[in-house]
């Protein structure tokens, strides 16, 4: 995510305008564990530049969040400004960790940064389930996705699976 101003425990680092480190990927919190390499966290198939930025919202910078997954705002992964941090748990009390999601594979039309707002939406407007391998004709269809569980598993779910709130409150 990248909070305006940056801090240093934003799970991933994209905020150009910010300067050092907040502007150089290879620098946030999760590339000691899976790499240096931005197209981890995009998928092949999204084009993150076409990523629009919801009418009415306040995010800095007013541009694309240039990867594809967003992450679930209690999940345990250490943060102290979130919308929900209240709710944020350690990875050992996460009950059922194989059925709680940590990442969604966001919808472009609603990315603004990289934090999941599950429906109803906690915020103003929610961050949904992207459906770009489940689509007919190249419209949305409000298919299915990709979300990646507690456990690091990965599935390809429906819609009414990551709404469900026993799929992602810890």
């Amino acid at each position: 995510m990248a909070t305006a101003p940056p801090v240093p425990w934003d799970w991933i680092y994209w905020t150009y305008w910010a300067g050092p480190p907040y502007s150089d990927f290879s620098k946030g919190p999760l590339c000691q564990y899976v790499g240096k390499n931005e197209a981890v966290f995009r998928c092949p198939s999204d084009d993150v530049m076409s990523h629009s930025i919801v009418p009415g919202t306040t995010e800095v910078p007013q541009g694309p969040f240039r990867f594809s997954y967003i992450l679930n705002p209690m999940a345990p992964v250490e943060r102290y400004a979130c919308c929900i941090s209240g709710q944020q748990c350690r990875l050992a009390s996460v009950r059922r960790p194989s059925e709680k999601i940590l990442l969604i594979e966001g919808n472009e039309l609603t990315m603004v940064d990289g934090v999941w707002v599950p429906p109803p939406a906690f915020g103003s407007f929610p961050n949904d389930l992207g459906d770009r391998h489940d689509r007919v004709n190249g419209q949305h269809s409000l298919g299915r996705g990709n979300v990646v569980f507690v456990d690091t598993h990965v599935e390809f779910v429906e819609p009414s699976y990551v709404h469900d709130p026993l799929h992602y409150v810890p």
